[in-house]
């Protein structure tokens, strides 16, 4: 747990317990009048390589994205994954979609595996120096396998080459580049954990004829948007999600969520229509919720239009909940348990029924070190200290609660920001929590402790019941011990929830997370105007 000074914007000093990629999505700026245009699609997953650590997720996320596609209508649609996707079928599949494209039409292209940088080819090419590389799975670091990979300023030709036929493009690369991680990944997690890999070219086979320095940049690119789902200093992890049959398997969220937005999640007006405002919305904050905040996706241009990218289906009627969701509470939580007893091990099935125990290579949402008191998350954060038998009920039914929570906040989700980043905050630290997006009035703000605790921060009984529209609202914190990982919760209603804030307030200091998500799950079934969200706070001494 963590423990901080909250100063509110009453004034009053509140004490709040709490525990504390390179994604491209190019998308196409398309016209409400080019929507009867072909879409045309190249999609590609790679888990196998030859000589790099293998993925798990990324043809998982290429059949997700490919499905999604053919939801919508795309019957130009190759699927290349792992050994098949090579660097001269990937370019010939590219180049036949461009000849038999029309002007006007959109060529989809989608890319999830491991990602890397270079030092530039082209000197003066690239203002950190380095170039971006998707890595297939037929690379070596020498001889013929060299040439497997694909550069950046290779992707830029082919894009420019797309708008000298009238083309519009979508890329979808969900890798990383990055060399540095906002907090560091446990080692307790089993695994591959992030899409990024160090490596080496001794004999490089690979000859390109690359544009000279200072060529055109993606933002040049008139036809293209341009969004970046991590910053540099971030890289991609692989998460667990349910496939769509419902069973959990490793992704990336990225993918998963334009996958969701696809389906029609992100149609925010339902009116069976995606647009960019709408896109750009649904993958930030749900990418961000979902991978606690280790992916931080930056959009170029910042769209604040309504340009239609896709009709997504005949009839503009859009079920609120059609789209399956990341954060179903139907799911059992899955753990996996290490330097446990036997005796331990045989008595968690009773000591919490609805708790499903796994192996580490399993993808768990939690992991459990019984010697160190310790619970770990499956993407590699630590949640809690001092968790023994008795505590665990407890860990457990909070991230039941933050599931269910994120449930809520799919369709219509916050804008939640630890200032100034996302990492590691050390004692003593000033922080700051900013809510953002809010079209609603009544806002309520909570924690939820690593052990399940419940700390009701806002309103208090002197401050305002509405706050403004349109403007971020911040809170003030300091960061004291105990140290770990914790979530605040976010509510914003279009209705003054004075049932649900008097019943909250009585949970306050009560191990009664998950009685909180029921409240919480029963408020937004009556109420018509409602935004949720959920971020972390990491802290360590």
């Amino acid at each position: 747990m963590s423990s901080f000074a909250l100063i509110g914007p009453s004034g009053l000093a509140r004490t709040l317990t709490v525990m504390l990629a390179w994604l491209w999505v190019l998308v196409p700026m398309v016209a409400a009048s080019a929507q009867a245009q072909s879409v045309r699609a190249l999609v590609i997953g790679i888990d196998d390589y030859r000589e790099l650590p293998d993925l798990a997720g990324a043809v998982n996320d290429a059949r997700d994205i490919a499905r999604a596609l053919s939801g919508v209508g795309v019957r130009d649609l190759t699927l290349l994954e792992n050994l098949a996707a090579t660097r001269k079928r990937i370019s010939s599949q590219w180049r036949a979609m461009i000849a038999r494209a029309q002007p006007g039409d959109t060529l989809v292209l989608t890319y999830a595996g491991h990602g890397g940088q270079e030092p530039a080819r082209t000197a003066g090419s690239e203002q950190d120096g380095l170039d971006e590389v998707l890595l297939l799975g037929g690379f070596t670091s020498s001889g013929l396998g060299s040439r497997e990979r694909i550069f950046d300023d290779e992707l830029n030709r082919w894009f420019s080459e797309a708008g000298e036929h009238s083309l519009r493009v979508i890329f979808v690369a969900d890798s990383c580049h990055a060399g540095t991680l906002t907090r560091s990944i446990d080692a307790r997690v089993a695994g591959p954990a992030v899409r990024t890999v160090r490596y080496t070219v001794a004999n490089d086979m690979l000859r390109l004829e690359l544009p000279e320095a200072g060529g055109s940049d993606m933002e040049d690119l008139p036809h293209v948007s341009f969004l970046a789902a991590g910053q540099e200093y971030e890289q991609v992890p692989e998460v667990a999600l349910p496939g769509k049959d419902g069973a959990v398997e490793p992704r990336g969220a990225l993918s998963y969520m334009f996958a969701r937005a696809l389906e029609g999640a992100a149609d925010f007006d339902r009116d069976g229509v995606l647009r960019r405002s709408e896109l750009w919305r649904f993958v930030r904050e749900n990418v961000r919720m979902i991978s606690e905040a280790r992916q931080t996706p930056n959009l170029l241009p910042n769209d604040r239009g309504g340009e239609s990218l896709l009709r997504l289906v005949s009839s503009p009627s859009i079920p609120p909940d059609s789209a399956s969701s990341s954060h179903s509470s139907d799911q059992a939580l899955r753990l996996a348990v290490v330097n446990a007893s036997p005796v331990i091990l045989a008595t968690l099935p009773d000591k919490l029924p609805h708790l499903a125990i796994v192996s580490l290579q399993e993808f768990p949402d939690l992991i459990w070190d019984a010697r160190a008191r310790q619970v770990v998350t499956g993407i590699g954060d630590v949640a809690g200290f001092d968790v023994d038998f008795g505590a665990l009920p407890g860990t457990v039914g909070k991230w039941k609660a933050i599931r269910a929570i994120r449930s809520l906040s799919l369709r219509d989700p916050l804008r939640i920001r630890v200032n100034p980043h996302d990492g590691l905050h050390q004692h003593g630290n000033q922080i700051e929590v900013e809510i953002g997006g809010l079209e609603h009035p009544y806002l309520t703000l909570l924690g939820l402790s690593g052990n399940g605790t419940v700390h009701y921060l806002y309103p208090l009984l002197t401050d305002p019941t509405e706050v403004p529209v349109g403007q971020p609202f911040r809170l003030e914190l300091k960061v004291t011990p105990p140290f770990g990982a914790d979530h605040i919760v976010a509510l914003a209603a279009g209705t003054n929830q004075t049932t649900l804030n008097a019943h909250l307030a009585q949970l306050n200091g009560s191990v009664a997370a998950a009685f909180a998500a029921e409240l919480i799950a029963k408020a937004r079934a009556r109420t018509q105007g409602w935004q949720s969200g959920v971020q972390g706070l990491f802290t360590a001494p």
